[in-house]
C-alpha cells in the first residue's frame, strides 16, 4: 500500500501520522504541514520536537519506505526505510 499525504492549504487540523524506522520516529502533523524526527522511544511533546515544514510525504508500506519532499518541486527529499509490521530484519523491532 502506498500513500501520498500532502499538507492542506487552509484550516489546519490536529492529525498526527507516526512512522518508525530502526532508530527514528517520524511524526507528521498533516494539519499544519510539518514534521519532526525523534530518536525512537522518545516521547513526542511540543517542547522536544523541532518541527520543519514539508510539501508532501509518500509512505510505501509494501516497499517499507517513506519519502518526504521539503519543497513543492520535489528537489529536496528525505528518504528512509521504515517498519511496516512484523519483525524488522535489521533491528528485530516488531514495527507498527
Amino acid at each position: 500500500m502506498s500513500d501520498l499525504i500532502q499538507p492542506p492549504s487552509a484550516n489546519p487540523g490536529e492529525e498526527l501520522v507516526l512512522v518508525e524506522s530502526c532508530t527514528t520516529t517520524w511524526a507528521f502533523d498533516t494539519g499544519r504541514g510539518r514534521f519532526t524526527r525523534l530518536p525512537r522511544g522518545l516521547a513526542l511533546s511540543n517542547s522536544s520536537a523541532d518541527w520543519r515544514p514539508y510539501a508532501s510525504m509518500h509512505v510505501d508500506r509494501e516497499a517499507g519506505t517513506v519519502e518526504v519532499a521539503l519543497d513543492s518541486a520535489g528537489t529536496q527529499l528525505l528518504r528512509s526505510d521504515i517498519h511496516t509490521g512484523g519483525p524488522c530484519p535489521d533491528c528485530g523491532h516488531a514495527g507498527f
